[in-house]
């Protein structure tokens, strides 16, 4: 299996995506049901898994890469990761959203991560689909 044009493993991009589309309507029945704010802290964790779930597979490229490792890459991409993980601690420190809310948005992704893989289980695939 090839990757894709950004480097990316095959079914990066797919897991990527099905939890960025179905976060965002959840995030509107999240919304709808239990207010705007809370709509919104599922929005903005789920922005913030996404940007943790691709910074750290940018950084398991840089590192476990063919060939020679990209010292100063590995610096830039951990710096990044440790700029995600202080942007998320600002987010739960600072009171500007419902911290279950947020959680659950963080969380999303791990929900689609398991559900494509328990699909996958189930109907024998073995070929990773984006």
């Amino acid at each position: 299996m090839q990757a894709d044009p950004a480097g990316r493993p095959p079914g990066l991009r797919g897991t990527l995506v099905a939890a960025g589309l179905t976060g965002v309507a959840v995030a509107v029945a999240v919304g709808v049901r239990f207010g705007g704010w809370e709509g919104m802290g599922f929005a903005v964790g789920l922005v913030w898994a996404l940007a943790n779930f691709a910074a750290l597979a940018a950084l398991l490229r840089k590192v476990a890469g063919r060939g020679k490792v990209d010292r100063a890459g590995v610096i830039r991409m951990a710096a990044v990761k440790v700029a995600v993980y202080a942007v998320g601690i600002a987010l739960l420190v600072g009171g500007w959203f419902p911290i279950v809310a947020l959680a659950a948005g963080f969380t999303w992704l791990l929900v689609v991560i398991f559900l494509r893989a328990l699909g996958a289980w189930l109907t024998g695939t073995t070929k990773v689909v984006n």
